[in-house]
């Protein structure tokens, strides 16, 4: 009978900071605790530390910001998640049909405070939009977008019933490198229903998007519901790395 292994000390500390979250005692844009804290509750090294950090960014619920910390920005930890080395950065094509993009509201908020994390501010206003994407005037996805503070500017008055990654580079003058996606499958809620013309027992897919610039800056963050009958998911990965479960 084989034997259940005993959890290593960056296991330990991973669940550690999940009961810490399950339970409330840090919350959703709360700093964690540093990495010398974490090292001497635990009399562990810094490498130890890292590796069960690195888990809770892999799965989404962490950022960290250089001189300032580790934040919360999820309090609810995927079962397994799957990474891909690299996804191409392209936008949504229709393989037929006519894509068209409505673009519902248009304004200048605060943003809710992990998607402040996210974008690095201050609490300072950005400008955010929702849209939805139909093929052949069927809607297929609904996003909303949050732009950093330079392209909230630029894109105060331009037309966003279109793709706007080209946009970005025309008036942005950015060179867009990469972009970081999570995605999970979900139920859409009653508003999300109507505009995309469900019922709420359809199956869709919840995105969520940090799009990057050549020097790591992060220029937008997306949240998405795409019609997961209208959808497939193409990725390309460089190589194949076995999950450490």
């Amino acid at each position: 009978m084989n034997k259940k292994k005993s959890p290593n000390k960056s296991q330990i500390i991973h669940q550690w900071l999940i009961a810490q979250i399950e339970t409330h005692e840090i919350r959703i844009g709360d700093q964690l605790p540093t990495e010398k804290m974490i090292m001497e509750q635990f009399q562990v090294n810094r490498t130890t530390v890292r590796t069960a950090l690195a888990k809770l960014e892999k799965a989404g619920m962490i950022v960290r910001r250089s001189g300032k910390g580790t934040f919360l920005i999820t309090d609810s930890p995927p079962q397994f998640v799957r990474n891909f080395n690299r996804l191409e950065l392209v936008d949504s094509d229709a393989v037929s049909g006519t894509t068209t993009y409505r673009t519902i509201e248009k304004k200048w908020v605060v943003p809710p405070k992990n998607v402040q994390l996210l974008l690095d501010s201050k609490g300072e206003e950005h400008l955010t939009f929702s849209r939805v994407v139909a093929v052949d005037d069927q809607p297929t996805l609904m996003e909303q977008t949050y732009l950093s503070e330079k392209l909230s500017d630029i894109f105060t008055d331009l037309d966003t019933n279109q793709p706007y990654y080209p946009l970005i580079e025309k008036y942005g003058g950015e060179k867009l490198a990469y972009v970081k996606i999570n995605f999970t499958a979900t139920k859409p809620n009653p508003e999300q229903q109507k505009l995309l013309q469900v019922d709420e027992h359809h199956p869709c897919i919840r995105l969520r998007s940090q799009l990057y610039n050549t020097k790591h800056e992060i220029l937008e963050y997306v949240e998405a519901l795409y019609r997961g009958d209208k959808y497939l998911f193409s990725l390309e990965s460089l190589c194949y790395l076995p999950p450490h479960l």
